[in-house]
């Protein structure tokens, strides 16, 4: 190496001219060389971490697939529609549906039999497998014979043999079969049916507490914002009446897509003329149920107020179908 100072020849690997002492300077050739060198090295080394990467994944891979390989050979049960299946060696054991019994029974969709003639909605019921129960009640607006509702409603699942309850119209009648009866030789008779709120109408739909008078495709809905806990329906009478019970039907009972989307009533509160205060559960069902009283009160009127509801999957409007004291 050249001293750039004094002109003196110098070994290579010398730092300082051995004549004059001037440090000397590597020539662009020597600096190039080490960065070549260094640019090597380091391609080296990403090389070699992308293998490790790479070979890391692959053994993952392998030993998940082993492992589960290894304990489908072992033998393991899995759940499937109708029965468990259990995988053996390296067969697998395909799974049927039987005919029904306790445990998976077939099922079938409830199709919609409401406003049909009774004769048709029996047949579109036992053609499938269901059977029937024909339920008579009084209807203002659904003809004789024809199906004014039917529980289960529509488009739910149920059982092969299962019993689909059909309420069948006798036509405009001055009294139902299920409203008010005689108790104590004193006519039961409610002359007003008044709430604290009703929904609003909607076309030539209306929700009047005068809906639950009728058992057919109307009802009564609140109308506050939430699920009407607090709201309140009263039947006022002229002259006392002897009351033993009510009977309901819950929620807006006209269809499956009715009933489930609007809230039920869970829990009632009862209030009487003579100050008295009764409290009954209500069944999440949408036919006619029965709510007795463990005495017979005597009463000029029967303030029903909410105190808890079934959620709707839809609206919170809470609605009930049908009411008749007894």
């Amino acid at each position: 190496m050249r001293c750039p100072k004094c002109g003196t020849e110098n070994a290579a690997d010398m730092n300082f001219c051995k004549k004059c002492g001037n440090r000397l300077v590597a020539s662009d050739k020597n600096t190039e060389t080490q960065k070549g060198k260094s640019k090597k090295w380091l391609w080296i080394i990403l090389i070699l971490i992308f293998v490790l990467i790479i070979s890391g994944v692959v053994y993952f891979v392998f030993f998940r697939y082993n492992n589960a390989l290894e304990k489908n050979e072992n033998g393991i049960t899995r759940n499937s529609v109708s029965q468990t299946t259990t995988i053996e060696s390296t067969t697998i054991v395909p799974t049927t549906i039987t005919e029904p019994t306790t445990q998976g029974m077939l099922q079938i969709v409830i199709p919609d039999v409401v406003g049909l003639d009774i004769n048709d909605a029996k047949s579109s019921l036992t053609n499938i497998g269901l059977k029937c129960d024909i339920k008579y009640d009084s209807s203002r607006s659904v003809p004789k014979d024809y199906v004014v509702s039917q529980f289960p409603v529509s488009g739910r699942e149920t059982n092969k043999g299962e019993t689909i309850i059909l309420y069948v119209s006798k036509g405009n009648e001055e009294e139902s079969t299920v409203s008010y009866t005689k108790v104590n030789s004193n006519s039961m008779y409610f002359n007003s049916i008044t709430a604290s709120s009703t929904l609003s109408p909607e076309g030539d739909f209306s929700y009047g507490a005068e809906n639950l008078r009728y058992n057919d495709s109307t009802c009564w809905c609140e109308g506050v914002t939430g699920r009407g806990n607090g709201e309140y329906i009263t039947f006022s009478s002229n002259e006392l009446q002897s009351v033993s019970g009510i009977q309901i039907i819950n929620g807006y009972a006209k269809s499956t897509t009715s009933y489930y989307d609007n809230s039920r009533v869970k829990k009632i509160q009862f209030e009487f003329s003579d100050g008295s205060l009764v409290t009954k559960d209500i069944s999440d069902f949408g036919t006619l149920q029965k709510v007795s009283f463990e005495k017979t009160i005597n009463t000029t009127y029967i303030k029903m107020t909410i105190l808890d509801t079934y959620s709707g999957d839809l609206y919170d409007d809470t609605c009930i179908s049908y009411i008749s004291p007894y």
